[in-house]
């Protein structure tokens, strides 16, 4: 409240007087809590007072609703427009050249898991699915049978041209002609794309899957998988974090930190990048050493040696019954009977025998 009693609220809410209520989740500012009651806008919206939405995202862009992101984020691959419904963002159309299936704008050759386009079994045009038996269309010269597309020529590494079989590009197990992108499966150790080719590494944002290379998630630059926690690098305005590409300079206290190459992403200023015990040699987390009770002084647990562990776990000291970490070192305040405080009140120490027979 101000000096002359006028009821002041905190950023993102507005008064009614007498209290203070959240605005709608676009808004910076505003006058009522509806979409049209924003003054002021969260990134990448444009303000357009007096419209019914006053913050739109531009077209090919959504608005988070079930995260802490407050900003415009780009829709997922092929998307002209898409919304966020909860679990994931849905597409509501696509840009021409690809279908909406399941929520997603995928390539005619390919079907939406759910979570991303993933290529359709090598014999199909089309299909509801990755099984051979999952075909909707097939390519010229391969009859459709039950949902299957029977193919003519069925030697490998050979395709046909009447009346014989001629080989294949190099790079392909089986394929539909001669060219690098009309392969239908690949040779040992290669992946495929959604244009047909084989390659040893999936292009940048996708991601090998069932021998096939699929769509990161949206908010990843790069990935190992499907899912918004399988990113391994991010764009520019993100850091990851967990497996996640967040908003923000650094990661939120707690919060896993992944590396980046070969070194570990920063953590906020005054907290260590300690490995997670019993999770993958690639997880870490941010631990303010100074004061953590359970990685007192550096952390507690060490994902290659644990001799090169430089912290201590104040809770597991014998004897103790109350502690605390203080300045990088644990500071016991009381013992469990049987125990003393030892002198420089660092440990709990065994109480002589001797003293117990004192009367």
């Amino acid at each position: 409240m101000t000096e002359d009693g006028i009821c002041q609220c905190a950023p993102r809410k507005y008064s009614t007087g007498n209290s203070c209520l959240n605005c709608s989740p676009k808004c910076t500012s505003c006058s009522n809590n509806s979409p049209g009651g924003c003054l002021g806008c969260v990134d990448g919206a444009t303000f357009v007072p007096g419209a019914i939405d006053s913050c739109p995202c531009p077209s090919n862009q959504y608005f988070p609703l079930y995260s802490d992101e407050r900003r415009c984020t780009n829709c997922p691959t092929n998307c002209l427009t898409c919304y966020d419904n909860g679990p994931g963002v849905q597409c509501d159309t696509c840009v021409a050249g690809t279908k909406l299936t399941g929520g997603r704008c995928c390539a005619t050759n390919q079907y939406s898991t759910g979570m991303a386009c993933a290529s359709c079994d090598p014999t199909c045009s089309s299909c509801s699915g990755p099984l051979d038996t999952n075909c909707l269309t097939c390519p010229d010269g391969f009859p459709a049978n039950s949902g299957s597309c029977e193919r003519v020529f069925r030697r490998k590494r050979n395709y046909a041209v009447p009346p014989s079989c001629s080989s294949c590009d190099a790079s392909c197990e089986q394929c539909l002609g001669p060219a690098p992108t009309q392969c239908l499966s690949c040779k040992p150790s290669l992946v495929r794309t959604a244009d047909g080719r084989c390659v040893a590494v999936c292009p940048v944002g996708t991601a090998p899957f069932s021998g096939t290379c699929v769509d990161c998630d949206p908010s990843c630059a790069t990935c190992s998988g499907m899912s918004s926690d399988e990113c391994t690098s991010c764009s520019s305005d993100r850091i990851l974090c967990g497996g996640k590409c967040l908003v923000g300079p650094s990661c939120p206290s707690a919060q896993p930190v992944v590396p980046r190459g070969s070194r570990r992403s920063e953590c906020p200023v005054g907290q260590t990048a300690c490995p997670i015990p019993g999770r993958s040699f690639r997880s870490w987390e941010c631990i303010d050493t100074r004061n953590d009770l359970e990685s007192c002084g550096g952390c507690a647990f060490s994902s290659l040696n644990q001799a090169e562990a430089t912290g201590q776990d104040c809770t597991a000291l014998p004897g103790v019954a109350d502690v605390s970490c203080l300045n990088s070192r644990c500071a016991v305040a009381k013992c469990m009977p049987g125990y003393e405080v030892h002198g420089n009140r660092t440990l709990c120490v065994e109480t002589p025998r001797w003293l117990h027979l004192q009367f």
